[in-house]
């Protein structure tokens, strides 16, 4: 699977648009006010970039980020786990990405689905697939999810709309 969201954000306009006027308020408030206000403007800036650019995965709304159809027309699987105490930072994301793209490989080949990334955290990683169907995704990757070590591994089928307050939600553990 491959990593697109990277270009995404850079040849999206409106982060270019920002970006000018950025760099034209950081000259301007360099001229006026000198250095230290200049590194205060900037923190500010990568705030509020942070804010309007940044994704997560559909699980909060993202300020710059028109509606997708991820949230609003598709069925979900979030698959969660604990993070495991004996592995370092860097094994533990590249046991999170290996998860990512098996299960984003496997729903592409049947046309079921698409993962849309992931979260990970100092004590949890969370993966997130989208297709038309929860059971038909969670019957495909479900033999990927047994033959991953970490256990218990937390998986929630949403069905219906994201955009839909009473969408039946059912969690699953797997512990075998």
């Amino acid at each position: 699977m491959k990593r697109t969201k990277n270009i995404e954000v850079l040849t999206n306009p409106k982060l270019w648009l920002f970006l000018i006027v950025a760099v034209l308020l950081v000259l301007y408030i360099d001229s006026i006010y000198g250095e230290v206000a200049r590194y205060a403007v900037l923190v500010i800036i990568l705030i509020v970039a942070h804010l309007l650019f940044s994704s997560k995965q559909g699980k909060y709304k993202t300020l710059g980020a028109e509606k997708t159809d991820i949230e609003e027309k598709y069925e979900a699987i979030v698959v969660s786990y604990k993070t495991p105490n004996n592995l370092s930072a860097q094994d533990g994301m590249k046991q999170l990405y290996e998860l990512e793209d098996k299960i984003g490989d496997t729903l592409s080949s049947h046309g079921a689905g698409f993962v849309d990334g992931h979260d990970l955290g100092e004590k949890e990683c969370i993966v997130y697939s989208y297709g038309n169907s929860a059971d038909q995704i969670y019957s495909l990757i479900k033999p990927i999810l047994h033959d991953f070590s970490v256990r218990p591994i937390n998986v929630t089928l949403r069905y219906g709309e994201a955009s839909d307050p009473h969408a039946k939600q059912v969690f699953k553990t797997i512990r075998k």
